[in-house]
Formats: C-alpha cells, sequence, structure tokens
C-alpha cells in the first residue's frame, strides 16, 4: 500500500484527517514522533527541532545554516521512518521530502480564511482580531520557512497529488478519497519505488551525519553504494576523506563509498547528485 503525506494550512483539519485515515487503513498515524526519533538519533534538542521546522530561518541561522542542518536532521529521520511503510504523517515538509517517491501520496488540506479563523476561535477561545492575526503571521512564516530553505512555495499545487476543499467536501469524504487513492495502481510500491526511497534515505541519513562538519558535500545512493562529492577546494584532501569515512564508519548498509573532492567533482556530475 501507498505512504501518505498530509500538508494542511494551519485549522483545515488535517490531522483529523490524517487520525481518520489511518484509523481506516489501518495505517500508523505519526507527526511529532519524527521530531522525537531525529531528536535521540543526532543528539539535538527536541525544541531547536520544532524550531526549525515552524519558522522562517533568522538573520544569524542563515550565516551559521544551523537551520538548514536541523532539517536534514528531521528529513532522515522522515525517510527512515516512511520506509516502514502503512504510515500516515501529517505535518510541515513531508510533501518536500517525498518528491520523487511514485508509492507516496503527498495530499494537501485547505480551507477559505474565514473558516478557520471561526476553528481557530472556537479552539483557542481567542477573539476574532487575534484569531485573523495569529492565521496571518503564521501563513506568512510558513510561506518565508519553505522559499528561505527550499526556495519553494508550499502553496504550488505541483507539489501535491490530491488537493482537497473541506469547504465543498466533507471530512469523510476527504478520507474516503484518500482512501481510495491508496488503492491506485499507481501509488501501490514497485521494486523500483522502494529502492528509491531506500537509496533517498541512506543518502539523507549520511548527509546528516557529516553536515555539521561538511555542510556543502552533495551526498547520493544507489543500492548502497554511496558517493559523497565534496565540492570545495582544501589544503588536505587525505585528511577530508578521513574525516567523512570516520563519520560515516558506523552506518548501516553501505557496501561501497566514493569519496570525490575538488578538482575530481565537475558542474555536470554536482548536477546530477542535486537532482537525485
Amino acid at each position: 500500500m501507498a505512504i501518505i503525506s498530509i500538508s494542511r494550512a494551519y485549522c483545515s483539519k488535517g490531522k483529523l484527517i490524517a487520525e481518520k485515515v489511518a484509523e481506516r487503513l489501518k495505517y500508523e498515524c505519526i507527526s511529532s514522533e519524527i521530531i522525537l526519533e531525529a531528536s535521540d538519533t543526532f543528539n539535538v534538542t527536541e525544541i531547536k527541532l520544532s524550531e526549525a521546522m515552524y519558522k522562517g530561518p533568522s538573520f544569524l541561522e542563515k550565516v551559521t545554516r544551523s537551520k538548514e542542518i536541523y532539517i536534514a536532521y528531521i528529513r532522515a529521520a522522515l525517510l527512515n521512518y516512511m520506509k516502514r511503510g502503512n504510515v500516515v504523517y501529517h505535518g510541515v515538509a513531508g510533501h518536500f521530502f517525498l518528491q520523487g517517491i511514485s508509492h507516496a501520496i503527498k495530499a494537501r488540506i485547505i480551507a477559505d480564511f474565514d473558516s478557520r479563523v471561526s476553528e481557530l476561535m472556537a479552539r483557542e477561545k481567542t477573539t476574532e482580531f487575534q484569531a485573523m492575526k495569529t492565521l496571518v503571521c503564521y501563513d506568512k512564516e510558513r510561506r518565508r520557512w519553505s522559499k528561505s530553505i527550499y526556495d519553494i512555495d508550499t502553496t504550488d499545487p505541483s507539489l501535491y497529488d490530491l488537493i482537497l476543499n473541506i469547504n465543498h467536501i466533507s471530512i469523510d469524504d476527504c478520507v474516503n478519497m484518500i482512501c481510495h487513492a491508496a488503492a491506485f495502481s499507481s501509488f501501490q510500491p514497485t521494486a523500483e519505488s522502494k529502492k528509491n526511497l531506500n537509496d533517498l534515505s541512506m543518502a539523507a541519513t549520511a548527509k546528516a551525519l557529516i553536515i555539521n562538519k561538511y555542510f556543502d558535500a552533495v551526498v547520493s545512493s544507489d543500492d548502497g553504494h554511496l558517493t559523497v562529492l565534496f565540492p570545495k577546494r582544501v589544503s588536505n584532501r587525505k585528511q577530508v576523506v578521513a574525516g567523512i569515512e570516520n563519520l560515516l564508519k558506523n552506518m548501516s548498509g553501505i557496501n561501497k563509498m566514493d569519496i570525490m573532492v575538488e578538482e575530481e567533482v565537475t558542474a555536470g556530475s554536482l548536477m546530477y547528485m542535486a537532482n537525485r
């Protein structure tokens, strides 16, 4: 069966729909569990990881790239989790991380602004003005986050397989449509799609393990053959290679590793790796 990622506008019932889909399909439903897993795996506080996922980077974070480092940890955790199959993820960035995985359904739940204001007022027991202010700030922050990190607008419909407007479709019908889509042949796992997810997960994990020291390294995987391209001129190539090897020595699943540094890396190879 397909794996499912549900993105939603704030206060558009996305969590409820995800839970109902998971219940219907007998899938695991996850969200903040990814933050916990990334925190445990990479020894980073949950607060820092949560802030990285929900707030656009400050000037200092752009300089230090700390937010991008934390997101690399979360990406690795999510992709590793998704390999288990039978998972519904609801939250931010799933639609970014799972691009190119054919058995991943990427759904977007939307609602008009007035409905979201009413939902937030009921949920938070707040005034209409405060609810409107909160939603405007939240939407602006989400757009800033996706543009600054991925140069992508999270509202771009091409990112999703399904876009469901709960002002026109009931909650139960949204659940029915997502569950129905999960049975489509287009979204069934194949040997190739499983391999693509495994490769993406391995590359993301390797990148997360080396990103603190080798931020600009470009990592890809092909059936356990890991390739690391380091496109910066360095004074001691052997030291860089040894450093990367040391950081990855305990990572499981690697059966071969190639590390390319400075002049070994061509513009063509960088473009190829970046698109994998």
